[in-house]
């Protein structure tokens, strides 16, 4: 008989004997737990008019849309070849643009933002990549931002730029140079790199980053646990 155990963050029965997903691969998580802390590594978020709701995996952090932002005040990719960064988000609304995540190194200039509702565009989800020579834009349109959305960016250095959206591949693209990213005091969740614009209505949970260029196996397993309210690190 293949033991099970029970999932500490919603009674969901899982197989004891597969290795969680959660466990290869991640530099950062936050899972909103009634904190903004990383559960994997050391960078934890420092939250700004954030509170709880019941939804998602668990829990999910509520930001209002005027005020509510997480600085995440450390390098997060840094001289990585491949990478990977996905969040679960469900928004209040479609009709004001939303950053959701926005990471930025003021001295190379290299950056990436998930955008909803882009350029007033209703539902529209973008997601801008800037390297060094080139910058892409990733671009989903046809989901409801305000069900419950499922995002997924894979950047392969030197290479593909992936859009994923509750699992499916939406857009790719070819970044020629990415240098590394993260300045201290511009990477954001919720808000704008800048830090004072477009904040997010809305909810958001599960914001991972990878140091890895996740395929499309492992995305539409996250996506899909994820969407049900299955934790992938049990």
């Amino acid at each position: 008989m293949i033991p099970i155990i029970q999932n500490k963050r919603r009674n969901i029965l899982v197989n004891a004997l597969a290795v969680p997903i959660g466990d290869i691969g991640i530099i950062s998580r936050y899972t909103f737990e009634d904190n903004t802390n990383d559960v994997k590594g050391s960078n934890n978020g420092i939250p700004t008019d954030i509170t709880y709701v019941t939804e998602g995996v668990s829990k999910m952090g509520n930001f209002n849309g005027t005020t509510s932002k997480v600085n995440i005040p450390t390098k997060i990719l840094d001289n990585l070849d491949g990478f990977s960064i996905s969040v679960l988000c469900k928004m209040s609304n479609t009709s004001l643009e939303y950053r959701v995540i926005s990471l930025d190194d003021n001295s190379t200039c290299p950056y990436i933002s998930f955008r909803l509702n882009q350029a007033g565009f209703a539902n529209r989800i973008y997601v801008f990549v800037y390297g060094v020579n080139k910058s892409i834009q990733l671009i989903s349109s046809g989901y409801i931002i305000t069900d419950l959305t499922h995002i997924t960016l894979t950047v392969k250095k030197n290479g593909n730029c992936k859009l994923y959206v509750n699992g499916n591949l939406e857009d790719t693209d070819i970044i020629t140079t990415f240098r590394s990213l993260g300045d201290t005091l511009q990477n954001h969740i919720g808000v704008s790199r800048a830090a004072n614009y477009n904040f997010t209505n809305g909810l958001i949970d599960e914001v991972i980053f990878w140091n890895k260029e996740l395929t499309q196996e492992d995305i539409t397993k996250i996506a899909t646990d994820q969407l049900n309210g299955i934790d992938i690190d049990p």
